[in-house]
This record gives C-alpha cells, sequence and structure tokens, in this order.
C-alpha cells in the first residue's frame, strides 16, 4: 500500500501515542491525531510546551519551515533551559524552505535536516530517544517536501530506498518502543554505586540538626519516595520553581517554592546535610551564584555537567533521580524520626517569617491568591508569566501534584502563560486551567487569544493590570473574551467560579489600585 512520508510520520506519531499536536496548519493529519491551532510558530511552540510541561510526556509542534520556525527558537531555548521534551517539526509547504538547524543546534538536544524518506524513521527515532537520555532537551527536524511526497510501497521488499522503504526502515516505522519522558540507567550509563548510596543514607540517618532537601524538575517520578525520606529523617522540603508539587506543597515539612528566599538560606546555614535532587541550583530560582552550605552535600542528578553547578556536592549520586531516591529510600531504612512535630515547628516559624516580610505588593498578591484558589477546582492547572504576581504565586499558591503550575522559569519569555494554558487544554480536554499574568504578557500572546475565544473553553485569565496605557476592554472584545474587573473580595468569588464553567476565556482585570486588596 503507497505510503508517503507525511503518512509515515503522522503513523510514527501516533505509535508514540501522540494524540494532539500542536501547529499552524493542517498538512492532511488522520483522524488519529488532533490540531491544536496556532496563529504564529511561536504560539504551537508554547502550546506544545505547556502540555509538555504539564504532562511530563514529549509533545509536539508542527510550523512551516519559514519564518515560524524562526518564530519557534526562543521557545526552543526556553524548553532546553527548563529541561522540556518538545518535538518541533519544521515541514516545507508553498511558503519555501528555511533550513534553521545551523541556529536550533546549541538549543536542542538533535537538530536535523531529513534528506531522504529512508532517513525519516531513523531521525525521528533519534529525536525522541533524545528525550530519555540525560536531561530532556528539545529537539528538531526539519522536513523538505520531497521527502514528505516521497512515496514507498510499506510492504515492499525492494531495497532501493529512493523506491521503497527497506525492511530495516520499514521495521523504525513499525516500531512501537516506548519512549519516556524521564531519562534511565542505561540511557544516561551512570548509576550510582551501593557505597555511594550508603554513604548518602549513614549523612541523613544520624544528621543531629534536620536536613534541608532542595527538589527540582530533575526529581519527577520521585516524589513519594522523596516524601518518605523527608519523613524518615525530618528534613526541611523546599522547591524551585520547575520542581513545584512534585513534593505537595502543602505537607507539613514542605517551604514550597521559597528557594529563594532569604529566610530559608539562614535555615540552610544551620543544616548538617543538604539533599539536592533534580535541580540545577540556577541563579533565576536561587538569587545566588552558589549555595553558601558548610554542611555534608548530597547531589542527586542524571546529568554529570551539573554536579557542581550552583555548589561542589560532597557526595555525587549520578543517574536516575526516580531510580536513586528508591536506592536511597531503602537504605535509609522503613524507620521514622522520634518526634516529627519539632520539623513541623520549624516548617511554620520559617513560613511565618517569611509572611512577616511580604512586602505591599507581595501582599495584595497573596491575598488574590488566597481568594481565588479557594474557587478553582480542584487539580487546577496554573499557567504563568515572568511576572510579579506569577513569581509570588510559586510562593503562595499550593501545588499539589507536579506539572500544575506552569512558570517559564530559565528565561522568562514573555506572553507563554496564554499559549501553555491552551496547550493544556488542547492536549487534555477536560482539564481546568488558569492563566495569571500582566498587561505584558497578555498583550505579547495577543495574537493567540483570538484562537482560544472560537475555542469555546473556559480559561479564567488573572491579569494584573500594571499599565492603563492598553484598552484591554477593547482587545477582550475582538478576541471573543468576556472581561470583568471586580468591585469586592465577593465579586471576584463569583467572577472567577463562573469562569472556569463559561464558554469563553475570561479576563480578570485587578491591580494595585484594587482598593478592597489592601
Amino acid at each position: 500500500m503507497p505510503m508517503s512520508g507525511t503518512d509515515a510520520l503522522f503513523r510514527w506519531l501516533a505509535q508514540r501515542g501522540v494524540a494532539t499536536v500542536f501547529g499552524t496548519f493542517d498538512p492532511g493529519l488522520p483522524d488519529t491525531l488532533r490540531l491544536q491551532r496556532a496563529r504564529t510558530g511561536r504560539g504551537a511552540a508554547l502550546m506544545s510546551e505547556g502540555a509538555a510541561r504539564a504532562s511530563g510526556a514529549p509533545a509536539v509542534a508542527l510550523v512551516r519551515a519559514d519564518g515560524e520556525s524562526f518564530d519557534a527558537l526562543a521557545v526552543l531555548a526556553q524548553a532546553r533551559t527548563d529541561s522540556v521534551p518538545l518535538l518541533l517539526l519544521s515541514l516545507q509547504t508553498d511558503t519555501g524552505l528555511l533550513d534553521l538547524t545551523p541556529l536550533s543546534r546549541p538549543l536542542t538536544a538533535v537538530s536535523r535536516r531529513v534528506e531522504r524518506l529512508a532517513d525519516l524513521p531513523a531521525a525521528l527515532n533519534d529525536a525522541w530517544r533524545a528525550f530519555g537520555e540525560g536531561r530532556a532537551r528539545p529537539t528538531h527536524l526539519v522536513l523538505p517536501r520531497a521527502v514528505l511526497e516521497a512515496c514507498h510501497d510499506a510492504h515492499s521488499d525492494d531495497p532501493n530506498p529512493a523506491t521503497a522503504t527497506d525492511s530495516a526502515t520499514a521495521g523504525a516505522i513499525a516500531a512501537t518502543t516506548a519512549a519516556t519522558a524521564e531519562p534511565t540507567a542505561s540511557a544516561t550509563g551512570r548509576t550510582p554505586s551501593d557505597r555511594d548510596i550508603e554513604a548518602a543514607a549513614q549523612l541523613l540517618r544520624t544528621t543531629p540538626l534536620r536536613p534541608v532537601m532542595i527538589i527540582g524538575r530533575g526529581a519527577l517520578g520521585a516524589g513519594q519516595d522523596l516524601v518518605a525520606i523527608a519523613e524518615m529523617t525530618g528534613a526541611l522540603v523546599v522547591s524551585s520553581v520547575a520542581g513545584k508539587g512534585i513534593v505537595p506543597d502543602d505537607h507539613p515539612q514542605s517551604l514550597g517554592a521559597a528557594v529563594g528566599r532569604d529566610e530559608l538560606q539562614n535555615r540552610i546555614d544551620k543544616a548538617d546535610v543538604l539533599l539536592v535532587v533534580g535541580s540545577a541550583l540556577d541563579p533565576v530560582d536561587t538569587g545566588r551564584n552558589s549555595i553558601a552550605f558548610s554542611g555534608d552535600f548530597i547531589r542527586i542528578d542524571h546529568d554529570p555537567a551539573l554536579m557542581r553547578s550552583g555548589g561542589h556536592p560532597d557526595i555525587e549520586l549520578v543517574g536516575d533521580a526516580t531510580a536513586t531516591i528508591a536506592r536511597l529510600r531503602k537504605a535509609i531504612g522503613t524507620g521514622g524520626i522520634a518526634d516529627r512535630q519539632w520539623v513541623f515547628y520549624i516548617s511554620k516559624v520559617i513560613r511565618d517569617d517569611i509572611d512577616s516580610r511580604l512586602t505591599p505588593i507581595e501582599r495584595q498578591h497573596a491575598h488574590l491568591i488566597n481568594l481565588i484558589q479557594h474557587h478553582a477546582p480542584e487539580g487546577t492547572v496554573w499557567s504563568t508569566d515572568a511576572c510579579e504576581l506569577a513569581a509570588n504565586a510559586a510562593l503562595t499558591l499550593p501545588t499539589r501534584s507536579p506539572g500544575h503550575f506552569l512558570h517559564p522559569n530559565g528565561l522568562g519569555v514573555t506572553g507563554t502563560a496564554i499559549p501553555a494554558a491552551m496547550g493544556v487544554r488542547g492536549a487534555f480536554p477536560e482539564a481546568s486551567v488558569a492563566v495569571l499574568t500582566d498587561n505584558d504578557g497578555l498583550f505579547a500572546a495577543v495574537q493567540e487569544l483570538p484562537v482560544a475565544g472560537a475555542q469555546g473553553h473556559a480559561l479564567p485569565i488573572i491579569v494584573w493590570e500594571n499599565d492603563a496605557a492598553y484598552d484591554i476592554d477593547l482587545v477582550a472584545e475582538a478576541c471573543g473574551c468576556a472581561v470583568e474587573r471586580p468591585a469586592s473580595s465577593f465579586a471576584l468569588e463569583g467572577t472567577v467560579a463562573d469562569a472556569f464553567k463559561a464558554d469563553r476565556p475570561w479576563l480578570i482585570l485587578l491591580g494595585g489600585d484594587t482598593p478592597w486588596l489592601g
């Protein structure tokens, strides 16, 4: 049966469990794939990034191999810094072919232009396999029209790759091997020794003062074992913004995404043991070039290059974080500490200290977050922009599962929140999603807003107005969105509840001059 390169591509994606692609056009998708439409290449890439952040699984963006691909490059850079498994497919159409692989290569794990149909399966397999080798990185393939339109007989025995698919290529197209977003020991080629695991366990078992754990996105999948270790050792737990929710923020030993707060640094200075799992200790998160710590420092990461980023560990456990944490939990043992009330008390003292030092605008944001969270459905995914409201929400909005607080951590690309939220809704239509942004984030994403309006999905968009120069009401009307400025906290609560049930996006506008926010 004749099969074009385009057919082979779509068949391969379906076999990898991809149900939704995010793209600017429909190249003839089969019924097995759903298209989430975007108006720009940047929007398509941001939508796929949002879906990947929420699920932890790879997502696919499909754009034209012209200016749309150039438009998506900044998103590839952000996905690299934030370890997001995103596959960008640049397809040649009537607009010509712009090969951006020289520019995308430094931003990706795999960047390749496919020259022959026979090379397509191997290129796709390499791009997908890279998501499980070390830290997740985006990948990019450029597919010329000659490859997309070339045909072969899927069952032909002709070994000539110009006219048929040879047996190896056919086998690669038909392969259904599972690909995961999380690396394995076999993928990295490294696994910690039993001696190093026992040395780390011994430190955590015997520390006279409670240890501190810092959790990053690289610890995805290790949440239950991390909670168990925290409870066995009496550790305080803090996360980066990217690691928010891996250990539930409302666990009594968790301080949430407070890793950059001075109040926490003071506690780290007093701890005997620091355990860092899957975090690069990036200055964007910590507010420091390195962590000041004089005690025993244990670090777990599957990327050896990050072992000395932001600090110099005494024990380096290089390997898959999920498997390593499971081994460490077993080595520590099953016994709990004698008195967990002490660590609960310390956690509360630090939280109270943080609350007492909030600035006036941080207090306004905390009040706002407290009001809206109680009227959001359980399990809401919060998609946020690089703005003050989102930064404060990272500290004050409890997140109980990974992938439920989406934020552009590494580069802080403006205007990510709305497309990322659309990506989550496109991949998971039943999900409850809300946006936290400001004027700049809203207008940076305004090209995608009409698409959200046309889809008829509920999408509460909380906008902190920090610039009165924009006519948001006019924009909302043009984009098919509702808009409201709540006159009281009671009105806000009702508006938020209604917005989660609406048939369109709903812009909820507030700001520093909102009198009832205090």
